[in-house]
């Protein structure tokens, strides 16, 4: 079974998926702004080299449970097209994909590789992701489980419970911090007790890899790194990926605690400047960048006007729709 539906081997590719997660980005939070969409957002502004490295690194059968801060490029490379997407930020009628609920960053599909989220608590997929890698193991298949959290969630219960669990059974499965430096409006000194994410790992025996989250190749190295040693039989790896929220938690925060300052240094390393500077080294002429910007925007206003043509989702279609998948879950009629 194929999951993954674009390739991500070269400089360019790469660059198509930052600059295309980010650019959405950027136009759902200017229709956010204008009422259009309302709903809450939870944009991952900054953080994008993380979420397209783990499409890159991950093989066919691998399953992920996505980041609320990842829609942008895991729904559309594993499961969901650029403009299901964007009809369903809209709460528009896709036939192919319908509204099951206020946010598509909630979207799962296991035929899909995508491990849906529990509930709408941060962290909350970590021991259901172990639990997926346990099946794994059982059926004897050589894929991994991969989970993403902030380091906010590695204080939560089921943290520690997931990784105590994996370590003992050697599941196939990796736990990729996306370490900000924030967990909403708290700093990450304040929220972990160690210097470092990275130093968690070693409580539990297992391996531990700190990387620049921020540098899209580095990151698409280690994490095949970690998935090879999981997908081994060697036991669960930690990926301590270190980058930045470039904007506010989420649409209702005012981001008015962090130090003058912090956001200006970290734009310097904004993972799209980066690799657009390593493929100008690397000689990829200007027209062919300015082409891939071209094609970004293209797709995004093609996806937005294919949704703003579909009817509304109404929302007892919703409640229908999610009460037709309990019965199919559960068997029978429901109480």
């Amino acid at each position: 079974m194929k999951f993954v539906k674009e390739k991500l081997d070269n400089q360019q590719q790469l660059y198509f998926q930052l600059l295309r997660s980010r650019m959405l980005q950027e136009r759902i939070q200017e229709l956010q702004k204008q009422k259009v969409i309302k709903t809450h957002l939870y944009l991952e502004l900054g953080e994008e080299a993380i979420t397209v490295g783990c499409d890159a690194a991950l093989q066919d059968g691998d399953l992920l449970a996505a980041y609320w801060r990842g829609d942008s490029t895991c729904l559309v490379r594993r499961g969901m097209d650029l403009k299901s997407l964007m009809a369903w930020w809209l709460g528009k009628k896709d036939t192919s994909v319908p509204v099951r609920m206020m946010l598509p960053t909630s979207y799962g599909d296991v035929k899909m590789g995508l491990i849906p989220r529990c509930d709408s608590c941060l962290g909350s997929e970590m021991d259901v992701t172990a639990g997926v890698a346990l099946s794994l193991k059982y059926a004897g298949v050589k894929n991994i489980a991969a989970v993403m959290i902030g380091e906010g969630a590695t204080n939560r219960s089921n943290f520690h419970e997931s990784m105590t669990f994996a370590a003992l059974q050697k599941l196939p499965v990796v736990y990729i911090c996306r370490t900000n430096g924030w967990a909403m409006s708290t700093p990450t000194h304040r929220t972990i007790p160690v210097e470092s994410v990275t130093q968690i790992g070693a409580a539990y025996g297992i391996r531990t890899i700190e990387v620049d989250g921020n540098d899209i190749e580095r990151v698409i190295e280690v994490l095949k790194d970690a998935f090879s040693h999981a997908r081994g039989g060697n036991g669960p790896v930690l990926v301590n990926a270190l980058t930045y929220r470039m904007g506010p938690h989420s649409a209702n925060d005012e981001d008015d605690y962090r130090p003058q300052g912090e956001k200006e240094a970290w734009k310097k390393k904004d993972p799209i400047v980066r690799l657009k500077k390593r493929m100008l080294e690397n000689r990829v002429p200007e027209d062919v960048i300015e082409r891939i910007q071209l094609e970004c925007a293209t797709t995004i206003g093609e996806a937005e006007k294919y949704a703003y043509e579909l009817q509304d989702q109404e929302a007892s279609e919703v409640i229908d729709i999610q009460a037709a998948r309990l019965k199919i879950m559960y068997g029978g009629e429901l109480i």
